[in-house]
């Protein structure tokens, strides 16, 4: 949706009917194209979504309201066979964003696809990263796991940016499995941790800590279909209005004021002690009490 920002008249409201949510935002720097992604509710199933089918979608528009081309990211739950009930294919995309320099966008999915999966897959999210250019050219993906826990990894929505090359995403998960740490719960106290990862796509070789794959070029581009805009149309994926009227919408004028707060996060101190860190090889005991710092 184009609005304009003093009166909020409408100027352009697009439906895509391969999109049913909105997840993710990333803007061309100094220019008028922009890059969304979310899922698509394939069977429109509302009842319960926790079994709804759902595929990753990205698009590429310009200011305008012109889709210069769009892709589905989606392949097959492992945990899917003849006799199995309740399990169903579904690969999210969470968040964008895009290095200034390059113009190279990074995508945050939550995906079941086994495609892409090598450390234990199952009915259970893994993490993938996704780049590729302004064309929507794959340039390659990795997918992080907790291995063998089974732990689903859950994506927050545009819980991801770049800087400096470097990728920092966020989510939530039971625990944690790395090769050098695990955090695990019993199964009858499970209860969800928030985290943070930072991610370097070129790493030293002897690096040996998370559980990733390397998704080959070729399989990762297996995984997307790719519409360009000309195909977009003909194919009649999106209902697009330019009169104001054309939309239901009520305007509210509120206003948030933001304040400062004398606590730094949502945790308690208790909890940055229990859990290692995950890549941690090695402890001192500092304070010759039970306190450790990896």
């Amino acid at each position: 949706m184009r609005f304009t920002k003093r009166t909020a008249r409408l100027r352009w409201w697009a439906r895509f009917d391969q999109m049913s949510n909105i997840r993710g935002f990333a803007q061309v720097p100094n220019d008028q194209h922009f890059y969304i992604c979310g899922d698509y509710n394939v069977n429109n199933e509302v009842s319960d979504f926790t079994i709804a089918v759902y595929t990753g979608a990205i698009v590429r528009m310009i200011n305008d309201g012109t889709v210069k081309w769009y892709m589905t990211v989606a392949g097959t739950n492992p945990a899917i066979t003849s006799t199995s009930t309740g399990i169903v294919n579904q690969d999210r995309c969470f968040g964008l964003t895009i290095d200034p320099k390059t113009e190279i966008v990074t995508a945050l999915l939550q995906v079941k696809m086994g495609e892409v999966r090598t450390y234990y897959p199952g009915d259970f999210y893994d993490t993938l990263l996704l780049q590729f250019d302004g064309s929507g050219t794959i340039e390659r993906s990795v997918t992080i796991s907790n291995a063998e826990l089974a732990y689903d990894m859950y994506s927050a929505q545009q819980g991801i940016f770049n800087l400096n090359g470097e990728v920092f995403f966020s989510g939530w998960s039971y625990g944690f499995k790395t090769r050098l740490q695990e955090y695990k719960l019993d199964s009858d106290s499970l209860n969800y941790d928030f985290y943070v990862y930072r991610y370097q796509w070129e790493h030293e070789s002897s690096y040996n800590c998370i559980y990733e794959y390397v998704v080959p070029q070729s399989t990762m581009r297996d995984q997307v279909t790719y519409y360009s805009s000309t195909s977009f149309r003909a194919n009649n994926m999106m209902t697009f209005f330019t009169k104001s009227s054309d939309v239901r919408k009520s305007r509210y004028d509120n206003y948030f004021k933001p304040y400062s707060s004398r606590y730094s996060g949502g945790f308690t101190l208790m909890d940055s002690m229990v859990i290692p860190r995950p890549c941690a090889y090695k402890s001192a005991n500092l304070t010759q009490v039970d306190y450790y710092r990896g």
